[in-house]
């Protein structure tokens, strides 16, 4: 029998979900407008700005630093923090816990598939610039942590720990660029993919989260 409790859970993840298939659309037509441009021979005149002026702020000292940064953003790091990840939540028994390791797996797929298609150079000349890899993978991995952080029975500070994430995730984003990486439009194409792509895939958790309210 469909409780008031259970009725107003399902409203509420349905005006959760609709919210979010607006800001996936909206980051989808950005991450499609940056990629016609890109896959254009000519490079956006605000790409060569911003290199120049983050390439003016290097310094031998934030070099290390910087590649750490970057670091967190590749399959080396986000593969044992998938692992991490799914062994916490499976410990507290979140049935669900797979879902950010194969969220994140099918990012790759979505990711390569964009560079094979776009075809960039990226600033040193070597091909498959855009999107930038390193930043769809972090949106899409520590934006799902950030997300069931929020929404499981967690303390508070699980919470506040989940928001700071956003902060690597931006590091991410601006290292690439100082490390000459990628260019800014590259970055920003990770960044509206990799969002785009986490909002659909939180849409199906919630709609799977919406089922198993409903069938309580």
């Amino acid at each position: 029998m469909l409780t008031a409790a259970s009725a107003f859970s399902v409203v509420r993840h349905q005006l959760r979900r609709r919210r979010l298939l607006l800001f996936a659309a909206l980051c989808a037509i950005a991450f499609l407008a940056l990629a016609i441009e890109a896959a254009e021979p000519e490079v956006f005149g605000i790409d060569y700005t911003v290199r120049t002026l983050v390439q003016a702020e290097r310094s031998p000292a934030l070099e290390r630093p910087m590649r750490w940064i970057s670091d967190l953003g590749s399959g080396a790091v986000l593969i044992p923090l998938n692992l991490a990840l799914l062994g916490f939540f499976l410990l507290r028994g979140h049935g669900w816990a797979l879902w950010v390791p194969i969220l994140t797996a099918g990012s790759v797929l979505v990711e390569g598939l964009g560079r094979w298609i776009v075809h960039r150079p990226r600033p040193k000349g070597t091909h498959h610039g855009f999107p930038s890899g390193h930043v769809t993978g972090a949106v899409v991995f520590f934006g799902a942590v950030i997300f069931l952080l929020w929404t499981a029975d967690l303390p508070r500070h699980w919470r506040w720990f989940g928001s700071g994430l956003a902060v690597v995730v931006l590091g991410i984003a601006y290292s690439r660029i100082y490390l000459n990486a990628h260019w800014f439009s590259d970055v920003l194409g990770g960044l509206s993919g990799g969002a785009a792509y986490l909002a659909l895939g939180i849409c199906w958790l919630e709609r799977r989260r919406a089922e198993g309210d409903d069938g309580e």
